[in-house]
């Protein structure tokens, strides 16, 4: 399997980017043409307010409440959240996703940071020792990248990579799956009907077997992932978890 050193792609492209203080000009900038409001509960002149950056907390287990992810064998994939997708949480997810929030990505690429520091003491523990564990974005159609402007899931899982290098790991980013086939949009469809979307919809388009971390950036039935672990382990992985931004409340849920 593929090692390296944390930070480390497999398949991946360097993107340029502008120096520091160009960006934080332009955002100035941007600010002063186009007023900003908060993401999540559109407090003016700020990109996220206080109480809704608060919202986004230590990574939690959601599993139990994503009920495509039970095999019906006595396994269930152990999947970690930083939120719930809800109220102000799914304003700013939605918002940096379909809304062209761009300005929100180093607050949630840190979020993914922090969650990758703090899952990756249960990995290590899951393995016995340290070691290479490939991180591996859900993948995104090419429309929907195209319409992004960026494939913000893998944004998200290079962030996670960082994270799981401060806990002894040797983390290599592997954008390892491809969508296949045609894939609905998954907003409104049922639980079931999420699942049977997404049956043979993920494909593994670069082998690599070894310890794996999902990244994606909400679990709703689980559906999504669930896909992604049967094409990995189809092609030799081991599938140890999913870690995502934020997960769907269960049914009945405060």
């Amino acid at each position: 399997m593929a090692g390296g050193k944390a930070g480390a792609v497999i398949g991946a492209h360097a993107t340029a980017r502008p120096p520091g203080p160009l960006r934080a000009g332009l955002a100035e900038l941007g600010r002063l043409v186009v007023p900003v409001r908060c993401a999540g509960c559109d407090e003016p002149d700020v990109a996220l307010c206080p109480a809704c950056r608060r919202e986004f907390a230590a990574p939690r287990r959601v599993e139990h409440d994503a009920p495509r992810l039970d095999r019906m064998d006595g396994r269930i994939l152990p999947v970690w959240a930083c939120a719930a997708y809800d109220g102000p949480v799914r304003d700013v997810v939605v918002g940096w996703k379909d809304r062209g929030r761009a300005d929100l990505s180093p607050f949630l690429e840190g979020v993914a940071h922090r969650a990758g520091r703090a899952v990756g003491s249960a990995l290590a523990h899951a393995l016995g020792v340290g070691g290479p564990v490939l991180v591996v974005p859900v993948p995104s159609s090419a429309a929907t990248v195209r319409a992004r402007g960026s494939d913000l899931v893998r944004t998200l899982a290079g962030a996670v990579t960082g994270g799981l290098g401060r806990r002894g790991l040797e983390p290599v980013l592997a954008p390892l799956l491809r969508q296949g086939g045609r894939v609905r949009d998954q907003v409104g469809l049922a639980s079931r009907a999420r699942a049977v979307n997404r049956a043979g919809a993920v494909q593994v388009r670069q082998a690599a077997a070894g310890p794996v971390l999902l990244v994606d950036d909400v679990v709703t039935t689980g559906a999504t992932l669930a896909a992604a672990q049967a094409a990995l382990e189809r092609a030799g992985a081991l599938v140890l978890g999913g870690l995502v931004l934020a997960a769907t409340p269960a049914p009945g849920a405060p």
